[in-house]
């Protein structure tokens, strides 16, 4: 591919490209026994009303992609290229899933470069030490894809298949932002979850570990929101939310939801989404309810429940304005089957979390509440100043279920409970 990055068309306009100006590409691993899975080199241009990718997508490495740029000293302050390939164990479909993967990814401002070749050591690498916690079904997906959300660049990724639950070693180049999707369950079924991680970057050299699809699945925000429009409200909660910086929405969950304003039910349907539309401008008191069941293949979070109360108008302009609620965080430490031992006392840290870009104020109010059947009977479980409720369980074998109730300074409440939140064995 030969690009010419700045073209003027105000006038008949002769361009010639050169294909010898183009350069090889590869982005290659340490591992001597790594293959290729997907490697993509986009052009990003990046205008302010609509940006616009040119992509080159292998399945395999670049070899055959060369790359350049007609006038190498043209620079197009709009313009950005990128590199994206990942790396398995080889050979590619002799095993269902790799013990490692490499995310390598690289980017050039304002021009197309004449190639791109780099060959990475193990220094060059963030490395994260994953584990992949399971609660139900076994197969899953993840897509690590690189982005720089300054340039609107954002490289698409393959879907490659981990255990749940199982371990692998990731690498990533350290110069992106890297947003990572899981999906649990058979994917080309339907899959159970779908869970995304907040953007993260790594630093080259360094290692780190994280627990993914670690249990508490509860209300959380991220790939879901709650919004108000002119006239409407857009209702599309992350209630499978799991442990850490992850939110998550399940496919297999039917529930209903339940809209009161100042009083008034306006709105009571089946459903885990909903955009209720016909809403006075003024301000007024709102209350909003979702009720979520899920079964088997999943065991974790069969029912969950979030109830928000909050004061909302019109936003002034034409966009949407996330409302100010807020979701109770909790992340026990766990197996790697999200279980923990029966007959024991057990620190559960909890937080929470405001939905980002709203107004939503800091915590005033926090109360936790267990029960160990399922509901039936709950007992207060003290929040400590640490950020930590202290929890005995009972020698049978069974499941933990939470309840929560916060309010935050500005008044704004929210009362959750999750049934089988986590397993005792």
């Amino acid at each position: 591919m030969v690009v010419d990055a700045k073209i003027s068309l105000d006038r008949p306009t002769t361009v010639t490209l050169d294909a010898r100006v183009a350069k090889p590409v590869s982005l290659t691993p340490p591992a001597a026994d790594a293959a290729a899975v997907l490697s993509v080199a986009n052009l990003d241009v990046n205008i302010p009303v609509h940006s616009h990718t040119f992509q080159v997508l292998r399945f395999g490495t670049f070899d055959g992609v060369h790359l350049g740029q007609s006038d190498p000293a043209e620079r197009e302050p709009l313009l950005t290229t990128s590199f994206l390939s990942q790396w398995i164990k080889g050979p590619i479909g002799e095993q269902p899933t790799s013990p490692y993967v490499y995310n390598l990814a690289e980017s050039v401002a304002d021009r197309v470069p004449a190639g791109f070749v780099k060959r990475y050591t193990d220094r060059d690498l963030g490395r994260l030490d994953a584990t992949y916690a399971g609660q139900g079904p076994t197969p899953g997906f993840i897509s690590t894809q690189p982005t720089i959300a300054e340039r609107g660049v954002g490289l698409p990724a393959a879907l490659l298949p981990v255990t749940l639950p199982g371990k692998r070693t990731e690498y990533y180049t350290p110069n992106f932002s890297w947003r990572r999707s899981l999906y649990e369950g058979d994917l080309y079924e339907a899959a159970v979850t779908w869970q995304e991680s907040s953007p993260i970057r790594f630093t080259a050299g360094r290692a780190t570990s994280e627990r993914i699809n670690s249990a508490v699945f509860g209300p959380g925000f991220g790939i879901g929101f709650i919004a108000r429009g002119q006239g409407q409200l857009g209702i599309y909660p992350s209630l499978y939310s799991p442990a850490g910086a992850w939110s998550g929405m399940s496919s297999t969950a039917t529930g209903r939801i339940v809209v009161e304003r100042a009083g008034t039910v306006i709105h009571d349907q089946p459903g885990i989404a909903a955009n209720v539309t016909g809403l006075p401008a003024e301000e007024a008191p709102f209350r909003i309810k979702v009720d979520l069941d899920r079964g088997a293949p999943s065991r974790l979070s069969t029912h969950i429940s979030a109830e928000w109360t909050f004061r909302s108008g019109a936003p002034t302009g034409t966009a949407a304005t996330l409302l100010p609620l807020s979701a109770v965080r909790f992340a026990p430490p766990l197996s790697d089957t999200n279980t923990a031992p029966a007959g024991k006392s057990w620190v559960v840290p909890v937080s929470v979390q405001q939905q980002p870009g709203s107004t939503a104020k800091p915590v005033k109010t926090l109360t936790v509440d267990v029960s160990y059947d399922d509901g039936r009977t709950w007992r207060n479980a003290p929040v400590l100043r640490a950020g930590v409720v202290v929890l005995q369980h009972p020698a049978a074998a069974g499941f933990v279920s939470l309840r929560a109730t916060s309010t935050d300074t500005a008044g704004n409440t929210v009362k959750q409970t999750i049934i089988r939140a986590y397993q005792i064995v």
